[in-house]
């Protein structure tokens, strides 16, 4: 999640009073688990180094998690197989200017018969945060590009809501990324009905960074540069096939620390007795 709020300078110099502060209050909490100091400075940094937000985006992370945990259990490349047939999620090797990275997805057809957009959304957050918690530095921010090309009211009617909405809830407050600018390509009718649909759920922080371009426009290559894009785009990149086989091997690589998610979110799930009243207010 970004912050709107910049840390203090001593805060940036500083983490470990950050870090310290927020093991104390982790260990008083009963529905995080420990999580160790990597993980924790991969949450700051997204937030600036504040620790209220941190402390925020921490609790939206682990509550959505056990309210839709069918999004985010059962994430190794084995139990995903065939979702990669459907759509792409790739990063640009490159960044742009300002260190931003760039992640593109799309569907590869308009055909539905096998679309389910749980799966969808679990292999695309998936492999968002395997880059995130497995990269060896932080990332300046993330720049998010959809193109809604093959996207149609057939695949909006095979929606849940409530999945949708957790999966906003989910960017918004929740994912540890500095998230710049979502740019929504060969906007469609449909995807704006989806938008409009979801406009209660949406903060106004997100939809100042939701961007949304016509075929035929190219003002987004502002932001992105055209170069920077897969050769199906017109770009200099490698092709959208090459780049998703990288997303794939990627899960392949990391199917250990995936392993050890699914642990941990059982684990959670297994208290949730104890815990319904609490997750049950936070939607």
């Amino acid at each position: 999640m970004e912050s709107e709020r910049e840390s203090t300078e001593e805060m940036e110099l500083c983490p470990e009073y950050a870090i310290n502060e927020l093991k104390f209050w982790i260990s008083q909490q009963n529905f995080i688990p420990e999580l160790s100091d990597k993980v924790l400075r991969r949450f700051l940094h997204s937030c600036y180094y504040n620790v209220k937000d941190t402390k925020d985006t921490l609790t939206s992370y682990f509550s959505i998690r056990v309210k839709t945990s069918q999004v985010f259990l059962n994430r190794t490349a084995e139990h995903m197989k065939g979702i990669t047939d459907l759509g792409y999620y790739v990063k640009m090797p490159e960044v742009t200017v300002e260190g931003y990275e760039v992640i593109v997805t799309g569907l590869f057809t308009d055909d539905t018969t096998h679309f389910n957009f749980t799966d969808f959304l679990k292999l695309y957050i998936t492999a968002v945060e395997t880059w995130t918690f497995t990269a060896q530095e932080n990332s300046e921010g993330i720049i998010l590009v959809a193109d809604a090309a093959n996207f149609t009211f057939s695949h909006l009617r095979k929606m849940e809501y409530n999945v949708i909405k957790a999966g906003f809830q989910y960017f918004q407050d929740a994912l540890p990324i500095r998230l710049k600018k979502i740019i929504i390509i060969n906007i469609s009718t449909p995807v704006n009905v989806l938008l409009n649909m979801m406009q209660s759920v949406i903060a106004k922080r997100l939809v100042h960074l939701i961007e949304r371009h016509s075929s035929t426009s190219t003002k987004y290559y502002e932001m992105v540069p055209q170069k920077m894009f897969p050769m199906e785009y017109g770009g200099d990149g490698r092709s959208v096939k090459d780049l998703n086989g990288e997303t794939v091997q990627l899960l392949i690589d990391n199917k250990e620390w995936l392993e050890k998610e699914d642990e941990m979110l059982r684990n959670l799930i297994a208290k949730q007795p104890r815990q319904k009243s609490f997750f049950s207010s936070l939607f």
